[in-house]
């Protein structure tokens, strides 16, 4: 099949606006690429990225910084017991107390399944343990919704 092209003529204005609106969408798939979709924390990809951005200020800054990984107890449970739909909400409510735990730049990532990962700006590991062992605390306190059940976390 044979067929002649037909010539496309644009102006300069219009196709600077097609280019600007590509790079907004390039930009915000970037960003979209980087977030949890479940919890819109940031994600295992952007905790990678992170890290090395976080070595080299300390190594520069002489700037120590803390990582805990954080596991839901038992998560299994609460899928069999409450769905999946059950576990997504138990995910989400562990992500909303994490970040209503954490100080201001620090940051809270969804590193996987139900694992969770809190790096802690300037501090070095004793301070490191006692702020894991802080959201350990918190979110066992914290009474569970009508319908949902306690969670606890395990993590180092």
């Amino acid at each position: 099949m044979t067929g002649k092209l037909k010539r496309v003529t644009v102006s300069r204005d219009e196709l600077e606006s097609r280019v600007r609106d590509l790079v907004k969408q390039n930009q915000s798939l970037y960003e979209e690429a980087r977030l949890d979709a479940l919890t819109r924390l940031p994600n295992r990809r952007r905790l990678h990225e992170d890290l090395g951005r976080m070595y080299a200020n300390a190594d520069r800054y002489a700037r120590p910084f803390a990582l805990a990984l954080l596991d839901v107890d038992d998560f299994r449970r609460y899928n069999s017991r409450l769905g999946y739909a059950g576990g997504d909400r138990a995910i989400q409510r562990v992500a909303n107390l994490l970040l209503e735990a954490v100080r201001h730049g620090d940051t809270v990532y969804r590193f996987g399944g139900d694992e969770f990962v809190v790096v802690m700006q300037a501090q070095d590991l004793d301070q490191g343990i006692y702020v894991t062992d802080r959201l350990r605390a918190e979110i066992a306190r914290t009474s569970p919704s009508e319908g949902e059940e306690r969670i606890t976390l395990s993590g180092g």
